[in-house]
């Protein structure tokens, strides 16, 4: 039984190790590499918020179009 709980526990060291390492790549080193904190450049225009409303509106269009 201790042998099956050590492979268990190793298991899931492994699992969880290769889960962080697969959450680094995929978001931090990004980030390190491509900062998301520099200005956008001039010609970038910024959307505005949608309200509620609008939302709402595009939730609608979007199952409707799904039918």
């Amino acid at each position: 039984m201790a042998i099956s709980c050590y492979s268990m526990r190793l298991y899931l060291f492994v699992k969880l190790a290769t889960r962080k390492l697969y959450d680094y790549v995929q978001y931090d080193l990004k980030e390190i590499a491509f900062p998301s904190s520099l200005p956008d450049p001039p010609h970038i225009k910024k959307r505005r918020k949608l309200t509620w409303h609008e939302r709402f509106l595009r939730l609608l269009q979007e199952e409707g179009w799904r039918l």
